[in-house]
């Protein structure tokens, strides 16, 4: 038997623990463009808006109803967080190929869970607190739906893992989904996340239905979700083994073939000139390789901004937010068009020169690259804008697009000695 299989579950969780901590100090003393603009941002943009609309962001503890909307609320992130927590991660692959005991890895992958709901639980209290409202009740609601949809979501997911390397779980799971074998194989993980959401929502209810026996109410639903943990562990460790190589084989994409890695004709850049479409799609390639993070960042803020433009479009402050948030994002996204021209300076320029590719054609072909991955975010944002903002200038998000996009070229073939 191996060294790390030997050690016992308590040295493995505290190992791992240990490592986890060490990665984040390393991340923050070289931290990266990615990690700033992939994970502060969105959450920076989030708890503005729920701080700039107040208590109008969330419902009103003091009744049952309001309770379970409020543990809705909680629990509807955490319920869809407890898969990736448990099979998935960066990790992944390294804790598989440590052999740490499955009672280790279950410790530290339900830990990393709870700080993700304890994130959630946080930010839903801004409102509340920048209202000027006592959290206290808010506070003890949320912890209880927070604890029950932590506790249930590893039960519920551990119990369909186990299920899926096993007998397939009950046949009214897989009733409608005969039609694909493949999804009707991991119907217990599509309907998992049901039980810590209806967990949740119910906490919030029964601990809202009397204000002032809430603490005691949530107490009880803290330890009655400790003590199905154990059972948890158990499923997750008998799934382990099995499951932990099927979640590999899910995730599995084929890589591109050389055909299909370049296509410089796709969409909108059919109406460019051969070889500016030509230059967009080399740069693309490359951008979507070494700076795939000036995509990613796109979608939370484009999310978080559509629903607070529909739901508070009519807030000043709010729409502050929203624009501070999406011009940072475009200069981001610039900024990372001009590491692409630093990039190429010492390394591929010379491909260019020897195709006679001239400082036109490149410039209209980066600028085309850049305007494109603007636009993911502001044509979603001017048509919202549009529609339900109290606010004219629609056309202003495209313009400062165009703007940026033609700023951001330029200055990337002058790092690049066009």
């Amino acid at each position: 038997m191996s060294r790390a299989a030997a050690i016992s579950a308590a040295d493995g969780f505290r190992f791992l623990v240990a490592q986890d901590g060490r990665r984040l100090a390393a991340r923050l003393r070289r931290s990266s463009p990615a990690m700033w603009m992939g994970v502060v941002l969105p959450v920076v943009l989030l708890g503005g808006v729920l701080a700039a609309v107040g208590s109008g962001a969330v419902p009103d503890p003091g009744d049952a109803a309001g309770g379970g909307l409020l543990g809705f609320m909680a629990a509807a992130p955490v319920s869809f967080f407890a898969y990736g927590a448990l099979y998935r991660g960066g990790d992944r692959a390294w804790i598989h190929a440590l052999g740490a005991p499955a009672g280790a890895v279950f410790a530290h992958r339900a830990l990393r869970l709870l700080l993700e709901a304890a994130v959630v639980g946080v930010l839903l209290l801004i409102p509340y607190a920048a209202a000027g409202i006592s959290i206290s009740l808010p506070l003890v609601i949320l912890a209880g739906a927070v604890l029950a949809s932590w506790s249930l979501g590893l039960l519920a997911t551990a119990g369909a893992a186990s299920a899926t390397v096993g007998s397939g779980g009950p046949a009214i799971l897989r009733a409608g989904l005969g039609w694909d074998r493949e999804l009707a194989r991991v119907a217990p993980l599509l309907y998992a996340p049901l039980a810590p959401l209806v967990g949740g929502v119910l906490a919030g209810f029964w601990i809202a239905a009397t204000p002032g026996a809430g603490a005691g109410r949530a107490a009880i639903v803290a330890i009655a979700g400790l003590a199905i943990l154990p059972g948890a562990s158990a499923l997750f460790t008998r799934a382990n083994p099995r499951f932990v190589p099927r979640v590999a084989e899910m995730a599995f994409e084929p890589p591109a073939t050389t055909e299909t890695a370049l296509l410089p004709h796709r969409g909108i850049a059919r109406l460019l000139p051969e070889r500016v479409a030509q230059v967009r799609a080399r740069d693309a390639a490359v951008a979507g390789r070494r700076f795939s993070w000036a995509q990613r960042i796109v979608w939370p803020v484009a999310i978080v901004a559509l629903v607070a433009i529909g739901r508070w479009g009519h807030d000043p402050t709010v729409r502050s937010w929203i624009v501070a948030a999406a011009v940072l994002t475009l200069i981001a996204q610039g900024v990372a068009g001009v590491a692409l021209g630093w990039h190429e300076r010492h390394r591929t320029r010379w491909l260019d020169r020897v195709l006679g590719l001239g400082t036109g054609v490149r410039y209209l072909g980066r600028w085309a690259w850049a305007m494109g991955i603007h636009l993911w975010l502001v044509v979603p944002l001017a048509v919202i804008w549009g529609l339900w903002s109290t606010q004219p200038g629609w056309w202003l998000w495209l313009a400062g697009a165009a703007v940026v996009s033609a700023l951001s070229a330029g200055a990337s073939l002058l790092v690049a000695r066009a």
